[in-house]
């Protein structure tokens, strides 16, 4: 399937550009005590991506701040127009069009190169291969499994016919990263990035997480770490089912999944991953390996348990 008829089958089934909607249920960020005293060296970046309002929240001078704010906009474009499955020219749509991409730009290289690392971790749950499922939805079977990406600096193959890619549920993280690491290349040592994803940098930033229904259930303060919620049922299709697919056709296990990691990326697709995935194995996951702090999972029934 073409990605331009993909985009309209999107759009009939209810399915929304990005995943900040389910984000933005799960996450708040609340302005830390003290921070009228920065007022005169705080700077707000706010613009489009991912089909979702962005920000970014960044102390320093004034001087080179425009050049700043347009380096951000520009990355934020880079970055959708390689992992976009809305813009029939990106890199993933070619991929996924033709399931070969020769020269394959460094960064769509190394997302899922990192996505491939989340799905060996996440024993399977986490694979960017469900795309299949979402472009062949009443056509039974859809070719999935991650095993079959053949991936080099040289060229990626998708092994099987019908086989597509998704990133939806790491890109954002990814981009954070990328901008963050941007900041403080600028000399922007002090920021909190929020793509959906939030990556905070430089100072304690004091963030609330709510459940699925909008009631607290953790509060915590990030600094030089990152943070990332999935909800499944924010987001559900015509058929009622969620968003968060599982390669094997399993239901989510949890309400909403909240992680701390020193990876924007890290934490996104975990949270992903989690949310399909029972307590014993996510307890049992390699949590050093990956650098993730802390994690909140919230049951159906609204009961939370934190790890770490």
């Amino acid at each position: 399937m073409r990605a331009a008829d993909h985009r309209g089958q999107a759009q009939r089934a209810g399915i929304m550009i990005g995943r900040r909607a389910t984000l933005k249920i799960a996450i708040g960020a609340v302005c830390a005590g003290g921070l009228a005293a920065y007022a005169p060296r705080r700077h707000v970046w706010t613009g489009r991506g991912f089909g979702a309002d962005l920000s970014v929240t960044l102390m320093g001078p004034a001087d080179g701040i425009d050049a700043t704010f347009a380096a951000i906009g520009a990355e934020v474009a880079r970055i959708e127009s390689l992992f976009s499955l809305f813009q029939p020219a990106s890199a993933l749509s070619r991929l996924n069009r033709d399931g070969y991409l020769a020269d394959p730009p460094a960064d769509l290289v190394a997302l899922l190169g990192l996505s491939r690392r989340i799905w060996q971790a996440s024993g399977g749950a986490f694979d960017p291969t469900v795309q299949g499922i979402w472009n062949r939805p009443a056509q039974g079977r859809a070719p999935v499994g991650f095993q079959h990406v053949r991936l080099s600096g040289d060229a990626i193959r998708l092994d099987r016919p019908g086989m597509a890619l998704t990133l939806n549920g790491i890109a954002q993280g990814f981009a954070s990263d990328r901008i963050a690491a941007l900041l403080r290349d600028r000399g922007y040592d002090t920021h909190l990035v929020d793509l959906g994803e939030f990556a905070g940098a430089g100072r304690p930033w004091h963030m609330a997480i709510d459940g699925a229904t909008g009631t607290r259930i953790a509060e915590t303060r990030l600094r030089d770490r990152a943070l990332a919620t999935s909800a499944p049922a924010a987001m559900t299709l015509r058929d009622g089912g969620g968003h968060i697919l599982h390669p094997a056709g399993r239901a989510p296990v949890w309400r909403t999944v909240s992680v701390m990691a020193q990876s924007a990326a890290v934490a996104d697709g975990l949270s992903t991953a989690l949310s399909l995935m029972p307590l014993s194995d996510i307890r049992a996951l390699d949590r050093a390996a990956l650098d993730v702090a802390r994690i909140w999972l919230e049951d159906p029934q609204g009961g939370v348990t934190q790890i770490g």
